[in-house]
């Protein structure tokens, strides 16, 4: 038995936990708390936590967890300290949770800021947690809109811009009524232009140009039509 040499000082059979060999009064919880005989142990003030209530409850809208290492956030908080606002249930939508930064996880095919979008509104989930989108949109949440090549017609189709094709405006073509010159050149795809046959000239290919006809100088030398194919 170890007894403690000052007055009022408590005594501690071998192999007892330390604490209880310390004085009984209020300084053993540091004075934010009160020394309970029938437990030995303090109970601490709000806002302080620890064996002898030493720690700052820095949970500022929760509790301190068992180990005292973390927070245990009341319900609409977030963050290492529960210091940000951020429910589950309202601020992610009910589709996500709250992350230690107070941002949104969101659920499988949800998106958004607020996990308040399905799929981009352009699509269904699958039982896999896939975005499965319409006849316009693409992308892991619907979000890519013909391919940003064009726009999304009411019958959920694409409408194309210039020198793009595709059910998605994905294909890159050149100019000319069936998207390879006309027939009458090479289209690079690269840079969508025409590198034109000779006997035609344009952006598409579409212009008669008889060979051997000098720059500025009119068609023919102004005697005659060039007749495509006719050279």
């Amino acid at each position: 038995t170890v007894s403690s040499g000052a007055a009022g000082g408590n005594t501690a059979s071998d192999g007892e936990a330390g604490v209880t060999c310390q004085s009984t009064s209020a300084s053993v919880c540091n004075g934010r708390g009160t020394w309970n005989p029938a437990t030995r142990s303090c109970v601490c003030n709000a806002n302080f936590y620890g064996i002898t209530c030493g720690f700052p409850n820095v949970c500022v809208h929760g509790t301190p967890s068992a180990s005292g290492d973390s927070c245990i956030c009341n319900t609409g908080f977030s963050g290492s300290r529960c210091d940000i606002s951020c429910d589950a249930n309202t601020t992610c939508s009910g589709h996500g949770i709250c992350s230690a930064t107070g941002a949104c996880v969101c659920d499988p095919c949800y998106t958004g800021a607020n996990c308040n979008l399905l799929c981009s509104n352009s699509g269904t989930c699958n039982a896999f947690g896939q975005c499965q989108c319409d006849g316009c949109h693409s992308g892991k949440f619907c979000d890519i809109t013909c391919t940003r090549n064009g726009v999304c017609n009411t019958n959920k189709t694409c409408n194309c811009n210039a020198n793009w094709a595709g059910a998605l405006c994905d294909v890159a073509v050149c100019p000319g009524a069936d998207g390879r010159c006309n027939g009458h050149g090479a289209c690079n795809t690269y840079s969508q232009t025409c590198v034109c046959a000779v006997g035609w000239s344009g952006v598409a290919c579409d212009v008669p140009d008889c060979p051997g006809n000098p720059t500025g100088v009119p068609e023919c030398f102004a005697r005659g039509v060039c007749s495509p194919g006719q050279y």
